[in-house]
């Protein structure tokens, strides 16, 4: 039974595994700053640069530097950055080809303040639990199949309730139940910590002076991407059609009219 389980769980860990992406600059000339891949743009009225931080809570996430080379105020929305996708295959659904909307940063700032850890897209959220429902499967069934010949004192009362897996016989098989507990605390730890971070870095909706700079995030929906690269994969459960021809997907970041409507490409890279 153990190894009919092991089977399942490779099947629904496999199906349940979303491709991973970056976002790589097409920008040869783009600078890199502490890991992140940064890229310039200039108008009449703003410098822009950009940077792709991470995917987090089914988000993209940029980090975002205007700085006004004008002589008037500058209006930086960060609800006005926008971007599009585009497929080598030119075989984007229809609803897939248009501009998509940063999100409202009191948007983003009021989901942190909700969220939890482990708290990703519900989609997400259902695998991970129908995963770690097989993963106790697994486990159980291990239980189960354990041989009927071990040595009594593996079976005694007191080694059965102690508390320190040091005290079993040598020759006791290892038993999950007395196994150290993952550490939750530190996942959680990291996760506040990113939260705060987040909270703090939100770029925020402000008229900007003439020649003053201001830095921070920007949210941009992850949702629709991950609508691509899924169909892309193609799946890899038991009922799963089998994979395309790989396509090449870009994502073109465009900021504010305000702040001279620049573009930068990337080409998204993916890891199944």
């Amino acid at each position: 039974m153990r190894a009919v389980v092991i089977g399942i769980l490779a099947l629904c860990c496999g199906g349940c595994a979303a491709p991973a992406f970056d976002l790589v600059s097409r920008d040869p000339e783009s600078p890199w700053l502490t890991g992140q891949q940064w890229v310039r743009t200039e108008s009449s009225v703003a410098t822009v640069s950009a940077a792709f931080d991470r995917h987090w809570l089914d988000h993209m996430v940029f980090d975002v530097e205007v700085v006004n080379q004008s002589d008037a105020p500058l209006l930086v929305d960060p609800k006005q950055f926008t971007f599009t996708l585009a497929s080598s295959g030119n075989d984007l659904p229809r609803s897939l080809r248009q501009r998509f909307a940063a999100e409202d940063p009191d948007k983003v700032r009021t989901m942190l303040e909700r969220a939890t850890p482990g708290g990703e897209s519900p989609f997400d959220a259902l695998m991970f639990v129908g995963c770690v429902a097989v993963v106790a499967l697994a486990v159980l069934a291990g239980t189960i199949d354990a041989s009927p010949n071990q040595d009594s004192a593996c079976e005694d009362p007191g080694f059965r309730g102690a508390t320190d897996p040091g005290a079993m016989p040598a020759t006791c098989p290892a038993r999950p139940d007395l196994q150290p507990a993952p550490d939750e605390r530190a996942m959680a730890t990291s996760f506040e910590y990113e939260r705060g971070r987040s909270i703090r870095d939100l770029l925020p909706r402000m008229e900007l002076a003439p020649r003053q700079s201001v830095r921070g995030e920007v949210w941009l929906p992850a949702r629709v991407l991950r609508k691509v690269l899924g169909s892309e994969s193609g799946g890899h459960g038991i009922t799963a059609t089998p994979p395309r021809a790989r396509t090449d997907h870009a994502l073109t970041l465009r900021t504010p009219d305000a702040l001279g409507g620049q573009e930068i490409d990337y080409s998204i890279a993916t890891e199944y």
